[in-house]
């Protein structure tokens, strides 16, 4: 699966010229958030992180998604950017808290300087989940279920919560 996959990844890359460093990790629906210094030319791919933070210039950041939402997290002023890949599980764990956690112990950007975006992902009544996902974000699931969730609301409220500056969430 890995050789039909590095292909496309090997063009996608390709098309960022001016960026010549990749990172990318085996993701394990955890908190485990990296800080990555420098911008060495090629792939990085790392075991065991679903979330990468840097202000290197020339470093690019990677998460995949399916179901899963990709965060973005940005300290324009410090010029620093935070990349997660939060799933329910993720959700439940803090990976937000620990994004916002690491932009503001390596650049010093408080919450209120940030900016978070949720992106794309599967939401509202196209998610159907259980009653140990419910309780995992700290939601009530009354009844006998299925119920519907939307993890970007989620992020969204514990966003608000950290104290992030400014906080969307996508529509799609």
């Amino acid at each position: 699966q890995v050789a039909t996959v590095i292909p496309y990844y090997l063009r996608f890359l390709a098309a960022f010229p001016d960026t010549p460093a990749a990172t990318l990790a085996h993701q394990v629906h955890g908190d485990r958030v990296l800080w990555h210094e420098g911008a060495t030319p090629g792939w990085t791919i790392i075991e065991g992180a679903d979330g990468h933070a840097t202000s290197t210039p020339g470093r690019l950041l990677l998460v995949t998604v399916a179901d899963c939402v990709p965060v973005y997290l940005v300290a324009p002023a410090q010029r620093a950017i935070a990349l997660l890949h939060a799933g329910w599980r993720g959700t439940a764990a803090g990976i937000l808290a620990r994004g916002v956690e690491l932009l503001g112990r390596r650049i010093g950007a408080a919450p209120a300087e940030m900016i978070c975006h949720a992106g794309v992902a599967i939401s509202g009544p196209c998610y159907q989940v259980g009653r140990e996902v419910m309780a995992g974000v700290g939601r009530e699931a009354p009844g006998a279920g299925p119920w519907q969730l939307d993890i970007r609301s989620v992020l969204a409220e514990q966003a608000a919560t950290l104290g992030i500056g400014e906080v969307t969430v996508s529509g799609r």
